[in-house]
């Protein structure tokens, strides 16, 4: 109990002692002007890029599974087979689609910061040259080629299975004719 009331008039004590002060002013002594003090702030820290890098990385990883899993589709069939095979490519297309839009804004990003660097200041920002290297390195490896040929070979081989179901008949009907 004892200790209780110790805490309390000691908690009274500082709480008059502050109302009794009132309010106080600071004066300065030093007749000397202080010099003007020039503050400059990073365009961008090493964390944040990486951050950024490495989101543009698992972008671009997905990015390379799909590239995978669209080259095991198969392009070769029944008419059936070919046409599930297009439904598995416009998936793919459209997902594919999204990641590179979304590399393309990475990309965008870190080439802005890079574009801010003055000359002056290149070496103290060395590491978002070398960021923009591997954005660049990855972009190269970003490329709709293989889709375009998938999509390509399945769509020939579609329209060759339709040319051969087509002479078929037109054979049928023409021997029928000549019974």
């Amino acid at each position: 109990m004892k200790n209780a009331w110790s805490k309390l008039l000691l908690t009274m004590a500082v709480f008059s002692g502050l109302q009794s002060i009132g309010d106080t002013e600071a004066r300065f002594t030093d007749p000397h002007a202080m010099d003007p003090i020039e503050v400059s702030a990073a365009l961008i820290f090493p964390a944040v890029l990486e951050e950024i890098l490495h989101e543009a990385e698992d972008v671009h990883q997905k990015i390379r599974q799909l590239d995978e899993k669209l080259s095991t589709i198969p392009s070769k069939g029944t008419l059936e087979e070919l046409e599930q095979s297009l439904q598995e490519v416009a998936s793919i297309e459209q997902e594919r689609s999204l990641l590179v839009s979304e590399f393309s804004s990475i990309a965008n990003e870190v080439a802005a910061y890079s574009e801010l660097i003055p000359s002056s200041d290149a070496e103290a920002y060395l590491f978002v040259s070398e960021g923009y290297s591997r954005i660049q390195e990855m972009k190269g490896n970003v490329s709709s080629s293989l889709l375009e040929e998938v999509l390509s070979a399945i769509l020939n081989e579609i329209d060759q299975l339709e040319e051969n179901s087509n002479e078929g008949v037109d054979a049928d009907e023409n021997h029928e004719g000549s019974l």
